[in-house]
């Protein structure tokens, strides 16, 4: 449905009041506080190109997986117009918490916000985090990339008293899918302890600073800018941010990861110590733990078929 378009010499006012009276309009966008804000978003001042080439991007940015339609992106465009002054509008937050995980159904469990404090110096209160939007569309994506296809999707969401956790679902491959298929070496990762962190995007709607009475029931509360009261969630993210590099020195070098997988996600593969060098380290250490000659011959077999499993997966002589 088309939205009214400012005419030549109308007012910002005239406009909107036009605007909110379309029958269309209305019957699109029935509550009042939504439909003016589409209104409000779609009216341009020809002479502010800065502010009409923000208004495109942020179209741009939010249409997509976060957005439905241009119209629900413009609508967030506006909301965040409304809130930048106050220090508020988009965020992201990323939780270390995955807690369980189950290889065969391909899930796992996590805390995807936790009231801890990020690196901002701010809090987002579990309790006032508005799932509605999200749970109409509870797809998950990698890295906080909206224009990729999603690697996976939130079976049930619940916020507890100090935290919202999350359980993520990893579909399989379908039969008559083609081209790559990012969820298996996402799952991968998860499975095998390397990827420990989910990630929000969320617009944050009030806040405040932490009172006297606040700080002293919760020290750490001392350094914190800003306590988010209201946050409206729009997207879950897995994220490489934080990775678990001795996981995945491990995964790599024992072929359950391959390096062509890690790259395709956004992860550099590691690079594995040359086999001469463990040898001296454990020729160095052998007198202090004791180790006999059959425990460190089993050790060095063990590495040894790790390093030419690496050799043969990065193509080395």
């Amino acid at each position: 449905m088309p939205i009214p378009t400012p005419e030549q010499d109308e007012s910002r006012d005239d406009f909107v009041q036009r605007c909110m009276a379309n029958p269309k309009m209305i019957e699109e966008f029935p509550e009042e506080s939504q439909r003016l804000a589409v209104c409000s978003a779609q009216w341009e001042d020809p002479q502010d190109e800065e502010k009409a080439e923000d208004k495109t991007e942020g179209k741009a940015f939010f249409k997509g997986i976060l957005a439905e339609s241009e119209e629900d992106a413009l609508e967030l465009v506006q909301m965040q117009h409304d809130l930048e002054p106050q220090g508020l509008g988009f965020k992201r937050l990323t939780t270390f918490g995955i807690q369980e995980t189950n290889e065969e159904e391909r899930w796992d469990v996590a805390t995807i916000t936790d009231e801890s404090v990020d690196e901002d110096a701010e809090i987002v209160k579990s309790s006032g985090l508005d799932l509605t939007r999200f749970r109409k569309n509870p797809v998950v994506v990698l890295n906080h990339d909206y224009q990729e296809l999603p690697v996976a999707k939130v079976q049930w969401i619940k916020q507890l008293k100090h935290e919202v956790r999350a359980k993520t679902l990893y579909p399989k491959r379908p039969k008559d899918f083609e081209g790559e298929w990012k969820t298996d070496t996402v799952f991968a990762l998860i499975k095998n302890g390397i990827l420990n962190a989910k990630s929000i995007g969320f617009i944050g709607l009030e806040a405040h600073e932490p009172t006297r009475k606040e700080i002293s029931e919760r020290p750490d509360l001392k350094g914190v800018r800003k306590i988010i009261d209201k946050a409206l969630l729009l997207e879950v993210s897995c994220v490489t941010l934080g990775c678990n590099a001795n996981a995945l020195v491990t995964a790599v070098s024992k072929g359950l990861i391959l390096p062509q997988e890690l790259e395709s996600v956004g992860i550099e593969p590691p690079e594995i110590k040359e086999i001469e060098e463990v040898v001296t380290e454990i020729k160095h250490v052998r007198p202090r733990y004791a180790k006999s000659l059959k425990q460190i011959e089993r050790e060095l077999t063990e590495m040894i078929n790790e390093k030419e499993i690496m050799d043969r997966l990065l193509g080395r002589p």
